[in-house]
């Protein structure tokens, strides 16, 4: 893996994509009233890439990043108690490629998390994966802490929940549009 450096960084040089949160699973207004209560937390850094023109693709910590950049624009005031530098703790890989950037993304364990990651949020995870060669369904399990709960398969990755996924990946686009439009919008939606 690439080296990485801790660094502080500007709000503005952020960059946030391929978050496989959907914005329900982000919760940032929750993040933004933490921020007003609590501040930034600097022993917690994001985790970032470094691209060119000095921006910094956000890898972990997208809702934390999310939630400053709320801050900085709605209300300058809580944003600059919560971070009085304007500047966020970020731990900076250089030269990471794709793969790497998606598991470091990706790779964290479902119980780690504050806010776990909700169906189309899991469905885009397992994507983004198997699209950077982790290949078989029980190494998707693992990387995203799907495993059984119960009977004789407990604790094992739950191969046959990521083949599912897997499959949906691969049908026509619209299919994906159909899933991503019920999951997100269940109480309004018609799954057709």
């Amino acid at each position: 893996m690439a080296t990485n450096v801790p660094r502080l960084i500007a709000v503005e040089d952020l960059v946030f994509a391929d978050n496989v949160r959907s914005p329900e699973c982000q919760a940032i207004p929750a993040m933004v009233e933490s921020y007003r209560r609590n501040g930034f937390k600097a022993n917690h850094p994001l985790v970032v890439s470094e691209k060119p023109e000095g921006k910094q693709l956000v890898l972990c910590g997208n809702r934390r990043g999310l939630g400053l950049q709320w801050l900085q624009a709605n209300d300058k005031e809580a944003y600059r108690l919560a971070l009085p530098s304007g500047k966020v703790p970020c731990l900076v890989h250089k030269s990471l490629t794709e793969e790497e950037e998606t598991l470091l993304r990706i790779d964290h364990s479902a119980d780690e998390d504050r806010v776990p990651l909700d169906v189309w949020s899991i469905y885009l995870a397992i994507k983004q994966l198997a699209r950077v060669g982790i290949d078989t369904q029980e190494r998707i399990a693992e990387k995203l802490g799907i495993f059984y709960t119960k009977g004789k398969k407990k604790g094992q990755p739950n191969r046959s929940f990521v083949q599912v996924r897997l499959n949906l990946a691969r049908l026509p686009q619209k299919v994906e549009d159909a899933m991503r439009q019920y999951e997100l919008d269940k109480d309004n939606t018609a799954l057709r």
